[in-house]
């Protein structure tokens, strides 16, 4: 390849890891070969980041950040809550990932971005003002739970059991977008 033929998607991949990490700085970041995990490592600031990405993405390489690296700050707070929508059949997550989006829009204000994983689901990331807490963990539990209870009342039985809760810790980590899955090699994409 070309450098031309690698700058328009770079560009691309860049505007959007530049969003997914929203210039929460620092964070941690793992990248890992499809043959196993790798280390967490910190990085400074959005040029390390993205530096960092970029090298690994071109290397074919999985990476994950932190959902909420402020979770960890001196002054602790949460910004983000990812759902993750997994049905046995990928098209039947595409109804309740929209619902859920529409639901976190007009009943939270967020502003949510839905990525496919790069394996069977959909991730849907909810944005919103960093949001100041005395203890992150049980609070984004709690945010997390409550928003939960009422997508699973909205959308049903089908919808509840799509939605994994395991997500609900303000550290867990994410994929970030235009990198591979470490098992079965595919581009997580934003939908």
């Amino acid at each position: 390849m070309t450098v031309a033929e690698t700058e328009g998607p770079e560009r691309l991949s860049r505007a959007w890891w530049s969003v997914h990490t929203r210039e929460e700085f620092p964070t941690r970041v793992r990248v890992a070969g499809l043959s196993g995990a790798g280390r967490w490592v910190e990085v400074p600031n959005e040029g390390s980041f993205l530096t960092r990405v970029a090298t690994a993405a071109r290397a074919g390489a999985a990476v994950h950040s932190l959902l909420n690296p402020l979770a960890a700050g001196p002054r602790p707070a949460i910004s983000k809550v990812l759902y993750e929508v997994d049905t046995e059949d990928l098209e039947r997550s595409y109804p309740i990932a929209r619902e859920v989006a529409r639901l976190l829009v007009t009943d939270h204000g967020a502003v949510p971005r839905v990525y496919f994983s790069g394996r069977r689901s959909l991730h849907v990331y909810a944005d919103f003002r960093p949001v100041p807490l005395p203890d992150p963990r049980d609070a984004y539990s709690r945010v997390y739970a409550g928003a939960l209870d009422v997508i699973r009342a909205d959308l049903g039985p089908e919808a509840g059991r799509a939605l994994d809760s395991s997500f609900a810790t303000p550290e867990h980590m994410s994929r970030v977008p235009f990198t591979r899955h470490e098992e079965t090699g595919l581009l997580s994409i934003p939908v």
